[in-house]
């Protein structure tokens, strides 16, 4: 409302000042010299809007999930859902905009060659006006995280794969977008304005955030607006100063950033028995199949592939196979529940590699650690929950199908 009132003071002094008929010069004077107040700041981070606030534990925990699904079969998406994945996983990582996304061309990605022989991913993160038409007036050089950097790659591997397109768009030199469109807009065609004749607009990319989870049966709803306020309130939450926040957000200022230092005092989120076994179907973070037994797996016959838990001085019972052919080097098996290759058996002693976690979390918690260490296997808490849930549920079908 307030917004709208400012809009309308801007337009009555402009057209007082083309001196159209029934527009009073004085009352434009007037107007001018009013103060309007900003409309509420961050009013749906302060109370953790279930709709349009952060991302709560579960939803972000499901957004991972569906996001590693979907990098399984990177080689092989279509190019929309690269497009989508690649407008989602930006946003995320970043907490940008629609705007924001809509500006970035393919130069703007870089590989930089290091001496070791690795690589470092950059991305140039275009800065934009905050209010206008939002034309870029500078970049932020962020690095890429590895699962991030592979999907931009492709996507822009994939842009110049479509000849036509790759075609017409090349006119434009360095200012191909990297989100391009499937058909360009003729009338801009030859001009200054070439290259964004082939650039997505913010309400199609703002668009591909929320297709991207509804396609995949989520019932929540995700925005660039609400991947901002999380990844904002997950810097606050791993210890970042109000400066470090501002200039992650590229705010000029401190004045919109304290909301979320405002909303940060909570206490340190409980997680029991209950509670995981609670969030594990709404969490969705358990991306394996549960097999019977070891002869259901992929590899059966592969000693390599059983996946132990327990101490090094202990008997460790094995709890399920791996279906990957080559090591992952990843740290088992607590990194296996949240992979997709994870083959968990039936009758596996999962409950009690959920107690284990579960007693390691109240211990770090009564120690006093910080909220991130303490919290640093809830994802894998999860995904174990949802195995138990599952094993419990196979044991009462075997039940009734014996009744």
């Amino acid at each position: 409302m307030l917004d709208s009132l400012s809009v309308f003071r801007r337009w009555y002094i402009w057209c007082a000042d083309c001196e159209f008929p029934g527009f009073d010069g004085e009352s434009a004077l007037e107007l001018s010299d009013l103060r309007i107040g900003g409309s509420p700041q961050g009013i749906a981070v302060l109370r953790r809007d279930p709709d349009s606030g952060p991302l709560s534990f579960a939803e972000d925990a499901c957004l991972e999930s569906e996001i590693s699904r979907a990098c399984e079969g990177l080689p092989n998406l279509p190019v929309k859902d690269l497009q989508r994945l690649a407008a989602l996983m930006l946003s995320k990582a970043f907490g940008l905009y629609a705007r924001h996304l809509q500006l970035i061309n393919e130069h703007d990605y870089s590989v930089e060659q290091l001496s070791d022989g690795s690589e470092i991913h950059w991305l140039n993160v275009p800065r934009v006006k905050k209010r206008g038409r939002g034309e870029a007036v500078g970049f932020r050089r962020r690095r890429l995280p590895a699962r991030l950097a592979l999907v931009v790659s492709f996507l822009v591997k994939r842009n110049a794969e479509n000849e036509i397109r790759s075609k017409e768009v090349g006119k434009a030199s360095k200012d191909r977008p990297l989100f391009v469109r499937d058909v360009g807009r003729k009338e801009l065609f030859g001009t200054k304005l070439h290259s964004d004749a082939f650039r997505w607009k913010r309400s199609r990319l703002a668009m591909a955030v929320s297709d991207f989870c509804y396609e995949r049966g989520m019932s929540f709803h995700v925005t660039p607006r609400r991947l901002r306020y999380s990844f904002a309130t997950r810097l606050v939450e791993e210890g970042c100063s109000p400066l470090e926040l501002a200039d992650a957000l590229d705010h000029t200022d401190l004045q919109h950033v304290m909301v979320y230092f405002n909303s940060r005092g909570q206490v340190v989120r409980q997680l029991d028995e209950a509670v995981a076994l609670r969030l594990a179907p709404l969490a969705s973070a358990f991306l394996g199949r549960l097999i019977p037994d070891k002869s259901s797996a992929t590899r059966p016959d592969d000693p390599a592939s059983s996946i132990r838990f327990g101490a090094a001085d202990q008997e460790q019972p094995e709890i399920g196979s791996c279906g990957q052919v080559s090591s992952c080097g990843k740290n088992a098996p607590l990194a296996c529940y949240t992979c997709a290759r994870f083959e968990p058996w039936k009758n596996a002693p999962h409950e009690e590699v959920l107690g284990v976690l579960l007693q390691e979390r109240r211990r770090r918690h009564a120690a006093g650690m910080d909220e991130k260490i303490v919290q640093i296997h809830d994802a894998t808490i999860v995904a174990v929950a949802e195995v138990v849930r599952r094993c419990n549920d196979a044991v009462m079908m075997d039940i009734d199908s014996r009744e």
